[in-house]
């Protein structure tokens, strides 16, 4: 088949899409079948150097207005959509759709969350969780972006998402549950992760990582922290929020056990996960948390909060721990416990050492594959 994988982020962005793409790219490819990846990225890595990738990377710009950019998007979308069988869409639903639509492909989604909601939050547009999200709103903003992005996912042959959670969400935009197929995700550690120095001089190190917006809560797991002197936090990510996250730092007078990395690569990340004994997601907002199986598969104990596709992965007291959202004071709790009966960590990383068996990259690509070529045979 020659398929084209859109989407809106890849290396050097972090996150689970920018991981998960160019392992699924790279296992089609190893298939037998010929992928092109078109991405948008950030102008300052327009050039970016993709020559270790054993397939071409078209790189588009994301930092234009949001008109110029559909028009620009589709008409270079349209190059390469109209030369292939199908499209394997991360992102970019609107230009997807009109463009595999103008040319009669087919095309496949892969969701693994709602950018409506995204949007809206950071917007400040709604207070809602993303269950309460899913009912209808009267804000005409809302109801526009809702409207673009529904109809865009309606037009997919076929919808992928990583978690059971995710598909009951999808179901409420009105796709067909016969349309929607649960693959989770995989992880395979990259062979050349080096050691990298932890900036923290704390006894303890815990860490988190992700995009610093309001959803990740982070400013709870700055204040869990707080009281516990042993302990330092390093945060690996950039955001809307970091000035919001360092101003609370210098207020309670912990710039010596809070630090911010900045952006990091995959393999910087990982790097430093090594380094620190505990891994915090506080998040009030997952589909399938890829960072959690990257901290499962480096070997650190995970505190996330139990929302979304991540119970689907974390087992509360059998390979992790699980804390409702917005509790800091349990997740100081948790995190003093932890740190206090190490044994408890190992048991939780062997558990989830033999979880991790279940997701094999193998198994997710021939997954994969099969959906692909269901939607061309149809």
């Amino acid at each position: 088949m020659r398929i084209v994988i859109i989407t809106g982020i890849f290396p050097p962005d972090v996150g689970g899409p920018a991981t998960y793409v160019p392992v699924v790219a790279q296992g089609l490819q190893n298939l037998g079948h010929q992928v092109t990846v078109i991405t948008s990225s950030e102008p300052q890595h327009l050039t970016w150097d993709d020559a270790g990738y054993k397939f071409p990377v078209v790189r588009l710009n994301r930092r234009l207005s949001w008109a110029l950019r559909t028009f620009y998007y589709q008409k270079q979308l349209a190059q390469y959509v109209g030369q292939c069988d199908v499209v394997y869409g991360h992102g970019l639903w609107w230009e997807v759709a009109q463009v595999c639509q103008k040319f009669n492909r087919p095309w496949v989604a892969k969701i693994v969350g709602d950018s409506t909601w995204e949007r809206a939050v950071r917007r400040g547009w709604t207070k809602a969780n993303l269950d309460e999200f899913q009912c209808p709103s009267f804000d005409i903003r809302i109801k526009l972006f809702r409207y673009w992005h529904n109809q865009a996912i309606n037009q997919a042959k076929h919808v992928i998402v990583p978690s059971n959670y995710l598909a009951e969400i999808i179901k409420k935009w009105g796709v067909n549950s016969n349309q929607i197929k649960v693959i989770y995700n995989a992880i395979t550690l990259p062979g050349n992760i080096s050691k990298l120095h932890n900036p923290l001089n704390t006894p303890y190190r815990v860490m988190t990582a992700g995009r610093l917006v309001p959803w990740k809560q982070i400013d709870e797991i700055i204040t869990a922290i707080t009281p516990l002197t042993d302990v330092g936090l390093l945060i690996v990510g950039n955001g809307s929020e970091r000035q919001k996250l360092e101003q609370q730092v210098q207020d309670l007078c912990l710039e010596n056990r809070v630090y911010f990395t900045g952006q990091k690569t995959q393999l910087e990340l990982l790097a430093l996960m090594q380094t620190c004994d505990v891994f915090i997601l506080n998040s009030t907002y997952e589909g399938l948390p890829h960072i959690v199986l990257e901290a499962m598969s480096i070997g650190i104990p995970v505190v996330a909060t139990a929302v979304g596709g991540t119970p689907e992965i974390i087992k509360d007291g059998i390979t992790g721990r699980l804390i409702p959202p917005h509790a800091p004071d349990i997740l100081q709790l948790v995190i003093g416990e932890l740190l206090q009966q190490p044994e408890l960590g190992q048991h939780y990383t062997r558990n989830a050492q033999e979880l991790l068996t279940h997701f094999r990259t193998q198994t997710m690509i021939d997954q994969c594959a099969e959906v692909l070529h269901q939607v061309v045979g149809k």
